[in-house]
């Protein structure tokens, strides 16, 4: 028996919540949030869209944390309220919002078995931290951010040059944010390379984001759909390579991870020059805005 646990039910919450049922990925959902009337609301809601599906999933609405610890795959995609008005390093702006309460659910989840998947922003430090205050082995905690990245990045390429995105391949790396590495010595389109525009492409892949978030608000079924994926990973039901914040050399960071037969190891391609120095002042810039906090 498959199971998730998925704690905050924001967007993001919301919005993974039915990807996984409609997937028919587990067999029983766990959903937390402060908000337990709106756990309750939300599970009712949930439970008639899986009862439209066969098999259904058991939609389960948990009033404490502890009620997760069972579960094989645990979604951290809390937030706390606030605006974000900055249009340099967003993400990190809401390290001194959400760092409380990462920290508390981390401290419920000392003796946890399963895997931790954090998509809570900034994804990169909250892995550490997570890592950090719960004395969990690093190989279970992993963030997603760089796999959104990645998929923003073949999705433009896609675009720019007219062909489908299952004729690109190429990766991004590094932190989920301002000083994330796009791989373009070994990104291929239609197996070949290009003369790619490399300042024009990557401020169209980070400023998606904000582009997304001036009509809609907010971010939900991009992350919801790379989150779901890493999940059929790292549950074994899919090998492949996610791009996704991982435990190196001290630090959280984004890094391709091979998935298969239940083992994952880290795939880095060779990088440029230039490649190897961006990844390098990357993180760099993780170790110095974790150590201006911790």
């Amino acid at each position: 028996m498959n199971s998730v646990g998925i704690i905050g039910l924001g967007n993001i919450g919301v919005a993974l919540s039915s990807v996984i049922i409609g997937s028919e990925l587990v067999d029983k959902l766990k959903i937390y949030s402060r908000n337990y009337d709106a756990v309750k609301s939300y599970s009712l809601d949930l439970d008639d869209f899986s009862s439209t599906l066969k098999p259904a999933t058991n939609i389960v609405a948990c009033n404490s944390l502890e009620e997760l610890l069972d579960v094989d795959v645990t979604v951290i995609c809390v937030r706390a309220d606030f605006k974000n008005g900055s249009s340099k390093d967003s993400r990190i702006q809401g390290l001194k919002y959400n760092l409380n309460m990462i920290k508390n659910i981390a401290k419920v989840f000392k003796k946890y078995s399963g895997t931790v998947l954090m998509v809570t922003n900034p994804v990169d430090l909250m892995c550490r931290y997570f890592f950090e205050s719960s004395g969990l082995n690093s190989n279970q905690i992993y963030g997603i951010g760089s796999n959104l990245d990645t998929q923003r990045y073949q999705t433009v390429l896609s675009s720019i040059y007219g062909v489908p995105i299952d004729q690109i391949s190429g990766q991004v790396i590094g932190e989920h944010g301002d000083s994330m590495v796009l791989l373009f010595s070994s990104t291929l389109v239609e197996g070949g390379h290009k003369n790619y525009d490399k300042l024009k492409i990557k401020k169209i892949v980070s400023k998606r984001s904000s582009v997304i978030c001036q009509g809609a608000g907010r971010t939900r079924y991009g992350p919801a759909g790379v989150t779901l994926r890493t999940l059929k990973r790292l549950m074994g039901i899919y090998d492949g390579v996610e791009q996704i914040s991982t435990f190196h050399e001290g630090i959280y960071v984004g890094l391709p991870i091979s998935f298969s037969n239940s083992s994952s190891q880290v795939v880095l391609p060779n990088l440029s020059q230039e490649e190897q120095s961006a990844f390098e002042i990357s993180c760099a810039k993780l170790r110095t805005v974790y150590g201006d906090v911790a």
